[in-house]
């Protein structure tokens, strides 16, 4: 690699500052909700039983689906004006997706975690409502790479999807729905999401394996990071429309 195709630290904490200030948006808006639904709950009804934040983690996922989408249309163009490689936006944008993963796991563990210690505080049963392999809030370990995992695997869905659109249009939707199946396999790998539930209520209970969930999540974002780089490696540079 040449220094004009190597990471860019600079621009990668630049791109992960602004995508952390969105999904910090994005997210706050998600725990108010959630907190005005315990609330009202609590004080018109009767305490929840169950865990509200976790009945409402299907919007984070297709957040990071969304912003994947706009790797390629709001990067690439930018990259190449002010003179960088595509290589080095592919790898850039690679880093970026996966460390923003980390990012949205560990935001997600430590409000799932809060929850839990709120609802123990008053005396309320802390009940997932949707399938993991965790089976309560503290466990933090597994907690944190289920959610990597799923962001991870829907980010680079995302990015792949916008790729594929930005080269291709309309004909790119067959390549989209590889990806969505890509983080969707993910999922059932893990045991979790609405693909787990739809198994579980069809076919029989689907047994999460982080292992096999691991493997699974490591090679679909390896495989569309490299296919990725093959959409955008000579795609003409749409123009600004004015």
């Amino acid at each position: 690699m040449t220094a004009r195709t190597l990471p860019s630290l600079p621009l990668i904490a630049h791109d992960l500052v602004k995508i952390l200030k969105w999904f910090a948006l994005v997210w706050g808006a998600l725990v108010v909700v959630v907190a005005g639904i315990i609330a009202v709950t609590a004080t018109l009804y009767h305490p929840p039983t169950s865990s509200i934040l976790d009945g409402s983690l299907n919007a984070p996922r297709y957040w990071g689906l969304v912003t994947g989408v706009f790797v390629t249309y709001g990067g690439l163009p930018q990259y190449v004006a002010a003179g960088l490689t595509r290589r080095r936006f592919a790898i850039n944008a690679a880093i970026v997706s996966a460390a923003a993963a980390v990012m949205a796991g560990v935001l997600t563990t430590i409000s799932l975690y809060v929850e839990g210690l709120f609802y123990d505080a008053q005396g309320w049963h802390h009940k997932l409502t949707q399938p993991h392999l965790f089976t309560s809030s503290d466990q933090v370990a597994t907690a944190l790479l289920e959610f990597t995992l799923v962001f991870g695997t829907y980010f680079f869905a995302g990015w792949m999807i916008g790729s594929a659109f930005y080269r291709w249009r309309l004909w790119a939707i067959p390549l989209a729905v590889v990806g969505y199946g890509l983080a969707l396999a993910t999922e059932a790998a893990l045991g979790t999401g609405w693909i787990a539930s739809t198994l579980n209520n069809t076919v029989g209970k689907v047994h999460g394996s982080m292992p096999l969930a691991v493997v699974v999540g490591v090679v679909a974002m390896a495989a569309m990071a490299v296919t990725n780089w093959g959409l955008v490696r000579d795609v003409p540079i749409a123009s600004r429309r004015t």
